[in-house]
């Protein structure tokens, strides 16, 4: 069995979509904490990248995460 568990990127605080991991092709969604409840009514994970940490290694996006 397979468990799928939705995910949200974050970047400069705001939920994205990068394509092929690239910066230069982003798509911004809007606030994270919106898909988050979202996707709480559905599904009892899900998974969060902070890509701000993920690029330069110091995560910026705690407080919404924490939220």
């Amino acid at each position: 069995m397979i468990d799928i568990y939705p995910a949200i990127d974050i970047y400069n605080g705001k939920a994205v979509f990068l394509t092929q991991g690239r910066l230069e092709d982003i798509k911004v969604y809007g606030d994270p904490l919106n898909y988050a409840l979202k996707f709480a009514e559905k599904f009892n994970r899900m998974h969060i990248v902070d890509l701000n940490g993920a690029f330069t290694g110091r995560p910026e996006n705690l407080g919404i995460i924490e939220k």
